[in-house]
C-alpha cells in the first residue's frame, strides 16, 4: 500500500506534542497520559505499566516518559545537532537533583527530525551513547521516533491522521472549498469574500467605547492590542488569552466519537490550549470584544496575504501589517480559520421581530445577513456545506447584552448551532462566547 502524502512541516511545537501524545496513546495503550502546559518534570506524556512495545513479544514495562521535540526550520541549520543537544539537555535535567526529576524505566523521544542511522557516528547511535553515559540501564530502553516513524505511525493509525489532516496534508483550504461547493444562489466565493475581506475592512479599528475611548479615536487594533492574562476553572494560574486561543485554533476541533472513550482524554482536551468551546467572562472594558475582534482579524489577514482574494492595495498592506504583528507576539495561525462574528444583541433583536411561523435560528439569521450584505440570495444548504468543508471560528459576542426575556431562547439557539448543526455537518469549529459575569449564570 502506498504511503499517504503526510507532511510534518505545517505543525508547530504544541500541535506536534498533542499529536505525539495521541500516537503514544495508540501504541502504548489507554493508560498513557498527556500533560498540559506548565511544569511537567520533563514529561510531555507518561505511562506506567507493561506495554506491547517495542513488540508484542518483547514488552517493556515500568515507568515511561514521552517527550516531544519539534524542530522548526528557523531553530538551526543542522537538525541532527539540535536533536542531540535537546536530548543532552534533558539528560542533564534528569541528573540534576535540584530539579527533582525521576529517572524513567523507559524513555521515548518523539520528533519531526529524522535521526541519521550511520553506525556509531549517526545521530541515533550518538543519542544512545549520551544516554548510556548518564544512565547505562536506560540505554536499552531508550528510543527515538523520528520523522519517518511518525509518518509510518500516522499511516497505521488513520484516526489520528484524520484528526490532524488540516496540518498533515497539502492543499489550499479556500480553493478546495470553492471546488467542492457550487450553488445557483450566492456562490461560496461571495460568502467567503464577505466573511474575510469585507469584514476585515469593517473590523480594522478598535471598539473601545466601554473602556472610555472616544468614538472619534480610530486606532488599528493590531497597533493597540496587548495580550492579557486570564484564569480558568481547571487551573487558577494566569495564561495569556490570545496565545492560548491561537493554540486551540490550531487544533482540529471536529467532534469525533471514537476519541471520547479514551481515559483522561476529556480533561486533556478541556485545557484552554485545546478546548473547542470558550466562554469568556469579564467586566465592561476588560477586553472581551477586543480579544475576539483581534483574533478574527488575524485569521482574515492570514487568508488575504496568501493571495486567496483580490483586494484593494490598502487592505493588502494592512493585512501584511496585521500578520507581522501577530508573528511578533507568536499568535500567527499555522492554518487560519474562517471567522463568523455575531453580536448576540443584534441577533436577539432580529429574533424578536420574527413571526411565530418564521424560522428564527442562527443559520437563518446568518443567511439573512449575508443575503443583505452581498445582495444575493444565500441558501441554508450552502452554509451547511460550507461549514462541513473548512475550519471555522464562531464568535458569539455579548451574551450579557441580550434582553432578559429572550436570553434563554437565544442561548438555546447558540447551543443548537454549536452542538447540533455544526456537529451534524462534521464542522471543524472553534467557538467563543463572551459575557459579563453578572446577570447571566446559565
Amino acid at each position: 500500500m502506498a504511503t499517504r502524502p503526510y507532511e510534518l512541516t505545517r505543525l508547530d511545537p504544541d500541535t506536534f506534542e498533542h499529536m505525539a501524545n495521541m500516537l503514544a496513546l495508540r501504541v502504548l495503550g489507554a493508560g498513557h497520559t498527556g500533560f498540559g502546559p506548565g511544569s511537567d518534570g520533563g514529561r510531555d506524556g507518561y505511562f506506567e505499566g507493561r506495554a506491547p512495545y517495542p513488540s508484542a513479544v518483547d514488552c517493556w514495562s515500568g515507568s515511561w516518559v514521552i517527550q516531544s521535540k519539534f524542530h522548526a526550520p528557523h531553530l538551526s541549520t543542522n537538525p541532527q545537532k539540535w536533536l542531540l543537544a535537546a536530548i543532552s539537555a534533558e539528560l542533564e535535567a534528569f541528573d540534576d537533583e535540584e530539579k527533582n526529576r525521576d529517572w524513567p524505566d523507559n524513555w521515548i523521544v518523539i520528533t519531526n527530525v529524522e535521526p541519521s542511522g550511520h553506525p556509531k557516528t549517526g545521530c541515533f547511535d550518538a543519542a544512545k551513547e549520551l544516554v548510556r553515559k548518564k544512565r547505562p540501564e536506560l540505554a536499552e530502553r531508550f528510543d527515538i521516533w523520528g520523522g519517518q516513524k511518525v509518518l509510518d505511525l500516522l499511516v497505521s493509525h488513520e484516526d489520528v491522521a484524520s484528526h490532524y489532516a488540516g496540518f498533515l496534508t497539502s492543499g489550499d483550504l479556500i480553493s478546495s472549498m470553492k471546488r467542492a461547493i457550487e450553488d445557483q444562489n450566492a456562490s461560496l466565493k461571495d460568502i467567503l469574500h464577505y466573511f474575510i475581506v469585507t469584514q476585515f475592512g469593517e473590523q480594522q479599528f478598535t471598539k473601545l467605547e466601554q473602556a472610555g475611548s472616544s468614538s472619534d479615536s480610530r486606532t488599528g487594533i493590531h497597533k493597540l492590542y496587548v495580550d492579557l492574562p486570564f484564569i480558568y476553572e481547571g487551573d487558577r494560574s494566569p495564561v495569556k488569552a490570545l496565545r492560548a486561543l491561537t493554540a486551540t485554533s490550531a487544533e482540529n476541533q471536529q467532534l469525533r466519537p471514537q476519541l471520547a472513550p479514551l481515559p483522561g482524554l476529556e480533561a486533556w482536551i478541556m485545557q484552554p490550549k485545546r478546548s473547542r468551546t470558550w466562554f469568556v467572562k469579564g467586566g465592561p472594558g476588560q477586553g472581551k470584544s477586543t480579544l475576539t475582534q483581534y483574533i478574527c482579524q488575524i485569521q482574515r489577514a492570514s487568508f488575504i496575504v496568501k493571495g486567496d482574494f483580490n483586494v484593494h492595495p490598502t487592505l493588502a498592506t494592512l493585512a501584511s501589517e496585521v500578520v507581522e504583528c501577530a508573528k511578533n507576539i507568536e499568535c500567527h495561525p499555522i492554518r487560519p480559520r474562517i471567522p463568523v462574528l455575531l453580536e448576540l444583541r443584534a441577533y436577539a433583536q432580529w429574533f424578536g421581530e420574527q413571526n411565530a411561523d418564521q424560522p428564527n435560528g442562527l443559520l437563518t439569521y446568518i443567511a439573512s445577513i449575508l443575503s443583505r450584505k452581498i445582495e444575493h440570495s444565500v441558501a441554508i444548504g450552502t452554509l451547511k456545506r460550507a461549514f462541513s468543508s473548512g475550519a471555522w471560528l464562531f464568535i458569539f459576542d455579548g451574551l450579557d447584552e441580550v434582553p432578559g426575556d429572550v436570553k434563554d431562547e437565544v442561548a438555546s439557539q447558540v447551543r443548537l448551532l454549536c452542538d447540533d448543526v455544526l456537529v451534524q455537518a462534521n464542522c471543524d469549529s472553534l467557538i467563543v462566547c463572551t459575557s459579563r459575569p453578572q446577570g447571566y449564570s446559565g
